[in-house]
Order: C-alpha cells, then structure tokens, then sequence
C-alpha cells in the first residue's frame, strides 16, 4: 500500500504519491543494532571455546542484512508528484530531491490504466499525450491505481472516466 496526497488550488491539481514505509531509518538502525547484538552473543561462546571462524561468518550475515535493509529503504524514499499546471502535466520522481521529469501537453493527455493479464498480476498506470507515454503510481497497490486513475481523468476535466486496457 502506499500514500496519495491530493492538493488543489486555483484549478491546478498536485499529486503526490508515495509507498508504504512502515519502518524508517531510525528503526531500521534500532533492529539492527538488535539483531548485532544476538549475533554476536550467539558467537562469543564459540570464540571463547576456539571456533574462530565463526566471526567471519556472522560478519558477512550482518552485513548482507544491513545491505538489505539500506537497499528497501533508499527504494520506499523514491516520491512521485503529478503537477497539473495550466496548460501542461508534469511529473517528477526522486528521493531528495526531482531526479526525473516528464512534461506532457494536458489538452492531449489521457490516463489509461493496462490491467495485469491474470488475477495476481500488476495494473500499470499510464499518462500518455503526443505520442509519449509515463507511469505513474508504480508503488501502489492495483485498487490505489485505478482511484488514482479516476482522480486523474477528473483533474484533467475529462468527463468519459478511466480508459482500462488489457485484462
């Protein structure tokens, strides 16, 4: 699941879109910390009783832990705003800061929603206009999509509701 704050103000629509991040850095360093501890515990008895080369072992497990954790997180800090501004629709992606942008025309944009081809699968949704195309939401569950979706076609001012593709 993720988060999708909608901001209007003189007829111009702001959308910011984010996924779930139910663990932050200060947590994710707290659990850390933990699971270090109980490893090293679970280690000093076998050094004290001359199993040494269980250090390099539980040093490579906290590290490919810590790897792991580093890489979720930096992924759940990617934001996404749709900006519908006058006459044209930007989008932009990062983690600090704007590290994408797209600009598409608003009077030939369309939101098209491709549904997954099974059950389990993935929705995408897509802001086309001109020939070109962008997804937003990608983070977002397939239920959160298509009410993006409808959010979107509203904002742009179309009256004929979400185009659905595929399924």
């Amino acid at each position: 699941m993720g988060s999708v704050e909608q901001v209007q103000q003189d007829g111009d629509s702001q959308f910011v879109i984010r996924p779930n991040c139910s663990l932050g850095w200060r947590g994710a360093k707290r659990y850390l910390a933990l699971q270090s501890a109980v490893v090293l515990l679970a280690a000093a008895p076998m050094v004290w009783m001359g199993g040494w080369p269980v250090l390099p072992f539980a040093g490579a497990e906290l590290l490919a832990l810590t790897g792991a954790f580093y890489w979720v997180l930096l992924r759940l800090n990617w934001i996404e705003m749709v900006a519908m501004e006058g006459d044209r629709i930007v989008v932009q992606r990062g983690r600090r800061g704007p590290e994408e942008r797209v600009e598409l025309p608003r009077a030939w944009a369309r939101v098209v929603l491709e549904q997954g081809r099974v059950e389990m699968d993935k929705d995408h949704l897509y802001l086309r206009a001109s020939g070109s195309q962008t997804e937003v939401g990608a983070a977002l569950t397939n239920q959160e999509k298509a009410r993006l979706g409808e959010d979107l076609t509203r904002a742009l001012g179309r009256g004929q509701g979400l185009d659905r593709t595929g399924g």
